[in-house]
């Protein structure tokens, strides 16, 4: 099965969405959902504890490892990079991650 990238991304953000509202959820015995309007700004008020849930998730989603900084950040994820010429079949010449950097492989 291949996915197109943006798919996979969305599969993994929800994900990641529905694990910390089942984590929040167990703290606080019950989450609260009021009526949205956009006239009236008025903070959802377990928005601070939802968020620090979120960065709490590590897991690893069809994008590969899922992990957030203090910031919220995604920090376990890797970049190809490829040569494509064309149409031709695209060559993997390396990667990079947040940690290590640029590793050229060719």
């Amino acid at each position: 099965l291949r996915l197109p990238t943006s798919v996979a991304l969305v599969y993994d953000a929800v994900y990641v969405i529905a694990h910390a509202l089942s984590s929040l959820q167990k703290k606080k015995n019950s989450i609260r959902l009021d009526p949205i309007t956009c006239e009236q700004e008025k903070p959802w008020p377990l928005g601070k504890a939802f968020t620090d849930e979120l960065k709490k998730v590590k897991t690893q989603g069809l994008t590969g490892p899922i992990g957030f900084d203090k910031d919220g950040r995604r920090t376990t994820f890797q970049l190809n990079v490829v040569n494509v010429q064309g149409q031709s079949v695209a060559q993997k010449l390396g990667f990079w991650t947040p940690t290590k950097g640029l590793n050229m492989t060719e």
